[in-house]
């Protein structure tokens, strides 16, 4: 069997699972496309599109958490330079900034570091949502999109130490929800 074949195959292994096609029934439906396959080579294909599946979200979420991380660097960075400036300084005012500047600093720090296997959790929830055995349509993005930047809104608005919060935060949270909820009547009609 060729690699396009092969290919041709998967996508229709899709079908059946998206289909909710029993073992009989996806065999039988297969066959009717021109693939005459056994049923472990089928669960073979079957297993190799769930592998491909996990793959992609341990991609996502390993490329959020890396902007965590690299976050995560530049303040480490920047608080090298802030205890140099204040080994350096003498004006008590400035000390005092410089101290209060650190001192956020760290706590912005430490809030990340533990918001990273909360993020993570999310993150693996929000693309188990998706389908793995065919591109979305630009409806189905927006939505998924937009339901994933409402989640991340009202966890930072619930988190008063979150150092990223605005008080805009409310007003876009409200708008996403009117989005949504106007997309969703929309839909139904």
């Amino acid at each position: 069997m060729t690699e396009y074949d092969s290919d041709d195959l998967e996508r229709n292994i899709a079908v059946c699972k998206i289909r909710r096609f029993t073992t009989k029934e996806s065999l039988e439906y297969l066959k009717e496309k021109g693939f005459d396959i056994s049923e472990k080579t089928f669960y073979n294909h079957k297993k190799k599109l769930k592998e491909i599946t996990k793959n992609r979200i341990n991609l996502a979420v390993e490329g959020i958490v890396g902007k965590f991380f690299q976050l995560i660097d530049t303040i480490e960075q920047i608080q090298k330079q802030l205890w140099s400036d204040l080994e350096n300084e003498t004006d008590r005012n400035l000390r005092l900034k410089i101290m209060k500047e650190i001192k956020s600093n760290e706590i912005m720090s430490s809030n990340l570091y533990t918001e990273i296997p909360v993020i993570m959790d999310k993150q693996i929830e929000s693309y188990s949502n998706l389908p793995a055995d065919r591109k979305l349509t630009k409806e189905e993005y927006g939505k998924w999109k937009l339901d994933s930047d409402i989640i991340r809104l009202e966890t930072r608005i619930s988190d008063p130490a979150d150092p990223y919060s605005s008080p805009l935060d409310e007003i876009r949270l409200k708008h996403m929800k009117e989005m949504r909820d106007k997309n969703v009547t929309k839909r139904q009609n």
